[in-house]
C-alpha cells in the first residue's frame, strides 16, 4: 500500500490518472501531450 501525503491510498492508481489525464488534454485547448499533463500534474501536486 501506498499513501500520498493527504493519507490516500494512491497504490495501482496509474489507470485513473491516465484517464484524468485523458479528459484533461481532450477537454482542454493544449497541444501538450499526456505525459507532459501527467508531468504537470505531479510537480504542481508535489509542490503543495
Amino acid at each position: 500500500m501506498i499513501l500520498d501525503f493527504y493519507g490516500t491510498v494512491v497504490h495501482k492508481d496509474g489507470k485513473i490518472i491516465a484517464n484524468i489525464c485523458k479528459q484533461i488534454k481532450e477537454n482542454s485547448k493544449t497541444e501538450a501531450t499526456l505525459s507532459e499533463v501527467g508531468g504537470f500534474w505531479w510537480t504542481e501536486s508535489f509542490l503543495l
